[in-house]
């Protein structure tokens, strides 16, 4: 599409000048029907295509502000552009209304100018947004059925700025009203590029090239919108319509200490002003001179100076920032800091009036409070009832009665009196709230007490909060704010001490049952997470077949009843103290043997794990708590105690015995239908000494059952004998003894004393060793290992002794060969004659029977050795 390079003459002028024309509509301070720009009938021909540029800067909001309303082609909606306050969104309607749009919108402020474009191009489907310098793009849902011949703006009708028409007639909404000013309106019959969109709502006033080129069908300058009822027409310089940045100053006609003006100035997220130069100082003081007999106290001055002197330097340094002025007012002496007793600064009075003087800052000296601001400052409004006609966010803006006002976003506000604060209504009439003035003078910032009339809610009387604080941080009673992770944390951090007096953790509906289990959203069972940490074993007692454990053990589950607050991060900081109100899973713990377990019946503590962010929040409340919900944050009960039970000590392995003691956890009253106990993580960690006495904890764990259909956790300890110790007290000791035994074999063979002394000493030496382990180790019906080791050993010994008999019974005992002698038959008979031969050397024989014995005995021990430790290693690895 070719450009239009020709502007209106009398756009142009008013770039060149830097000057705009400003309208305003409701202009009066009233809602009115009867403020509005009216193009007349005939405003438009036919659109395919269409922008709307301008700059606005509102008072209040509505249920619709509208900027182009259109009524064409028998259709009240025929072209509308403007916002709906109540649901933050744009309204974008066309063509009879096949187009219709709605875009999330959160952006809007009031009080600031701000700059728009919106362009539809309808044969392409495409809608621009660009709002402050940020584009959207958005492809048109078009509603097909509702095209005439073609999908266009039908020509011909009315066009209207600043109320919405529902006929050609007009029938105007008050609801649908807009209350502020317009300025550089722009309607077109062309889509604007992107990048004109963009360049128009940075708002670059010292770049002329971002002022589009093409002509506007109607501006505020070409005579084609005529203001009708409450409308003034003013103009502004560009560059302070595009200012971003700025000081906005408000006196609170209020004589208090430097301190405690320094402290409401933080109230209202503000701070101290410091005028930068002489014409900020002058003007300061010209706009607010006219409150100096509210101010005027032993100095005669109209306000404080946001600053302190530095006796170090000799300066004086800002108290926003602790930097130091650049650039004052003072005369004469008072040019340096030099008197500590005059550490703060007033400014002028009727005589001296933009002069700057040295004051106390002690509490005998007062004067009002200049709080500057960078931005309209909001509050928050907190108390009222859901059905209340009162709005809950109110702009600080303005004078009325000499006393600042509260200006609600659409029609609520609090203003003085009669003495009094009161909050009224633009629309409502009747609506009203008076504030009970318990100190003279107080201002509504904080908690107060107000008595209502004309409202939807119930209540006549109610504690209203009026709050500046961020939707992240804490108002104290008296208006102060803190950041909420500092509310409930055990620390005073309010003056009034405020922010520690509600900390209620847990909130209780009406009709709970602490006697009855979380409800079940779903088919499935509730959810009960279990965790053990076993700190220490105290005791292992084999004899006593006794165990006791420290442990710390929890549990986590979600009740979809309960609403929490004041939650930290830290959950040991959420602590529940009504405990016994709340139900919590009763533990049953039972060992090996099926016995309740000693010490499982103390009483835990109850807390609140923070797991989810908290909830919309809720401003019928007065106290800012983040509510969190019971569905998505965890409950976690612990509790902490010595467990003493039994366990089954299999000892046939012993000493290479491994034992496993068992605990088991269930929850009364609770079948596997209602609830499951599952491990939370890992379900069991063993956090101390792992080395015993005699064993050692090789592994812990847990695993999931169900028994007499109730869901179980079953907790395992594996302890592993040290075996070591017996290896060199037991089992080498006996092992050697033996050996010696058999070496007696090798002693000479006719020393029978001496090998038979050493063998018996050896032997009474096992059997006192064998006695001696008996009694350290554990009596049982059955024989251990370690009891077979011995009485294979002694039994060794005792085939020894045996052996070293015989070889001394064959060494002394004399032999003989003995023959067949055949004899000559007498009588024709013969016989064979058996008879003793000569001796045989019986020594020879006894050291081979001796060798031989020597042999049995030393594989005998190898092979009893062996098998021990093939025993002992797969009893080890079993």
């Amino acid at each position: 599409m070719t450009w239009i390079i020709l502007a209106s003459l009398i756009s142009c002028t008013a770039a060149e000048s830097g000057n705009l024309s400003v309208i305003s509509f409701q202009s009066d301070g009233l809602p009115s029907m009867n403020s509005f720009l009216d193009a007349g009938e005939g405003a438009l021909p036919p659109l395919t295509q269409v922008t709307l540029c301008c700059r606005f800067r509102l008072r209040h909001g509505n249920a619709v502000v509208p900027f182009v309303s259109y009524f064409g082609g028998d259709y009240d909606n025929e072209l509308v552009i403007g916002f709906q306050s109540f649901t933050d969104k744009m309204w974008i309607e066309c063509c009879n209304g096949a187009v219709s749009e709605n875009i999330p919108f959160s952006q809007l402020r009031l009080y600031v100018w701000q700059h728009m474009c919106v362009s539809l191009d309808l044969p392409a489907g495409e809608l621009y947004l660009a709002y402050n310098g940020e584009l959207q793009e958005h492809d048109l849902n078009i509603e097909r059925s509702r095209i005439r011949k073609r999908l266009e703006v039908a020509g011909g009708g009315r066009l209207i700025v600043g109320q919405e028409l529902d006929s050609i007639k007009g029938e105007f909404d008050i609801a649908q009203a807009m209350d502020g000013e317009v300025t550089d309106y722009r309607l077109y019959d062309v889509a604007l590029t992107p990048e004109e969109l963009v360049m128009f709502t940075s708002c670059r006033e010292e770049e002329p090239s971002s002022l589009p080129s093409r002509e506007p069908l109607i501006t505020l300058d070409n005579g084609r919108l005529e203001p009708q009822g409450m409308v003034t027409n003013t103009s502004l310089v560009m560059s302070e319509i595009c200012r971003r940045v700025y000081s906005y100053e408000i006196l609170i006609p209020k004589k208090d200490t430097f301190n405690n003006t320094v402290i409401f100035c933080r109230k209202l997220k503000a701070t101290v002003a410091v005028p930068k130069d002489a014409e900020e100082n002058r003007m300061i003081f010209n706009k607010f001179q006219h409150l100096s007999p509210y101010c005027q106290g032993t100095y005669k001055a109209l306000y404080w100076v946001g600053a302190l002197g530095n006796l170090s330097t000799g300066g004086w340094n800002r108290v926003s920032d602790g930097e130091p002025l650049l650039w004052h007012n003072f005369s004469g002496l008072s040019r340096t800091f030099q008197r500590p007793r005059l550490a703060c600064i007033t400014v002028g009075n009727n005589l001296y009036p933009y002069e700057w003087w040295q004051t106390n800052c002690d509490e005998f000296t007062h004067s009002c409070a200049m709080c500057n601001f960078t931005s309209r400052p909001l509050l928050r409004l907190r108390g009222l009832c859901k059905s209340s006609l009162f709005e809950r966010e109110l702009y600080l803006n303005d004078y009325e009665n000499e006393r600042p006002k509260f200006d609600g976003m659409i029609h609520s506000q609090i203003l003085w009196e009669n003495s009094s604060w009161v909050m009224v209504s633009r629309l409502h009439q009747g609506l009203r709230a008076v504030m009970d003035m318990g100190v003279p003078g107080a201002y509504p910032i904080g908690l107060h007490n107000w008595s209502i009339s004309g409202d939807k809610c119930i209540q006549k009387r109610a504690e209203l909060l009026l709050t500046a604080c961020s939707r992240d941080e804490y108002t104290c009673g008296e208006g102060t704010c803190i950041s909420k992770s500092r509310n409930c944390n055990l620390i005073t951090d309010c003056p009034d001490q405020t922010d520690e007096l509600n900390c209620k953790i847990v909130i209780v509906p009406r009709g709970y049952s602490e006697e009855l289990s979380p409800p079940r959203d779903t088919l499935e069972p509730l959810a009960i997470h279990f965790l053990i940490n076993i700190t220490s074993i105290r005791t292992f007692d084999l004899s006593a077949f006794a165990v006791a454990i420290d442990a710390i053990w929890h549990t986590k589950w979600h009740d979809s009843r309960l609403t929490f607050s004041n939650l930290q991060s830290n959950y040991q900081n959420n602590k529940v103290k009504e405990r016994q109100k709340l139900w919590t899973p009763k533990l049953l713990v039972t060992d090996g043997t099926q016995s309740l377990v000693e010490g499982a019946r103390v009483s835990g503590n109850l807390y609140v794990i923070r797991g989810a962010e908290p909830m919309t929040d809720n401003n019928e409340m007065t106290i800012e708590d983040d509510t969190y919900s019971g569905e998505e944050n965890t409950l976690l009960y612990q509790q902490q105690d010595t467990l003493e039970f039994r366990c089954h000590f299999e000892l046939r392995m012993y000493p290479f015995d491994t034992q496993t003691c068992s605990l088991t956890f269930s929850v009364q009253d609770l079948t596997h239908t209602q609830g499951v106990l599952l491990k939370d993580g890992e379900g069991v960690v063993f956090a101390g000494q792992r080395q015993l006495l005699e064993y050692k904890l090789e592994r812990e764990a847990i695993s999931q059952a169900t028994v007499h259909s109730v869901s179980v956790l079953q907790v395992q300890l594996e302890l592993r004998n040290q075996y070591r110790y017996y290896l060199a007290n037991a089992f080498l000791p006996s092992l050697m003894l033996v050996l010696i035994c058999c070496l007696t074999l090798c002693f000479d063979i006719e020393d029978f004393s001496d090998r038979i002394m050493v063998t018996l000493t050896s032997m009474l030496v096992l059997a006192a060793f064998f006695a001696q382990t008996s009694q350290s180790n554990p009596k049982t019906s059955y024989v251990k290992l370690i009891d077979v080791w011995y009485l294979a050993l002694i039994c060794g010994v005792f085939f020894i002794i045996l052996a070293l008999v015989y070889v001394e019974y064959i060494r002394l005992t004399p032999q003989y060969q003995y023959q067949r002698v055949n004899v000559a038959p007498t009588k024709g008979n013969s016989f064979a004659h058996k008879g003793p031969l000569p001796k045989v050397d019986s020594r020879k024989k006894a050291i081979l029977a001796n060798r031989v014995f020597l042999v049995i005995f030393l594989a005998s021990i190898s092979l009893t050795v062996v098998c021990f430790v093939v025993v002992g290693t797969v009893a080890l690895n079993a």
